[in-house]
């Protein structure tokens, strides 16, 4: 299974279903190449912690869960974000008696990119922000899972 970065442009990873592990990060060529994969899911940074929302073909649904965590379904997961101070921001996720929370910086200033236009809106820069407000707007879900069903998109 394969999942495109949000952290990075065109970085592109293996994930591990069983383990619940990504591996092989490797830097595509092109968008072309981009788009000639089977991009089924996202992953990105919430401080040092790895975070995955994917499609599950098989129980047609996303799922989503830190690295070396279970994987719970997506409508049936809290997610909470919230800014903490100047410097840091908090994301939890809990579901039937689960929780994992991380702590991470999110000031933009902080954030160490090549591609940190001013343009760009903030969640392109903060996954765990990406990860809540695709919880809470049902369009946007919609339109990432789509691009996932077809899997030739990366599901921006």
């Amino acid at each position: 299974m394969t999942l495109t970065s949000h952290d990075r442009w065109l970085d592109v990873a293996d994930y591990d279903v069983e383990m619940h592990t990504i591996g092989d990060i490797r830097h595509l060529a092109d968008a072309g190449e981009l788009k000639r994969l089977a991009i089924t899911g996202k992953f990105g940074t919430t401080g040092s912690e790895r975070l995955i929302v994917r499609f599950d073909r098989r129980d047609v649904r996303l799922l989503i869960g830190f690295e070396r965590q279970p994987e719970l379904g997506f409508d049936d997961a809290d997610l909470e974000w919230a800014v903490l101070d100047e410097t840091y921001a908090r994301f939890r996720l809990s579901a039937n008696g689960y929780e994992y929370s991380v702590e991470y910086p999110h000031n933009r200033a902080m954030i160490d990119d090549p591609y940190n236009f001013s343009s760009t809106s903030y969640d392109d820069f903060d996954y765990g922000l990406w990860v809540f407000e695709l919880k809470n707007e049902p369009d946007r879900r919609e339109r990432v899972l789509g691009n996932w069903r077809s899997s030739g998109q990366c599901g921006i």
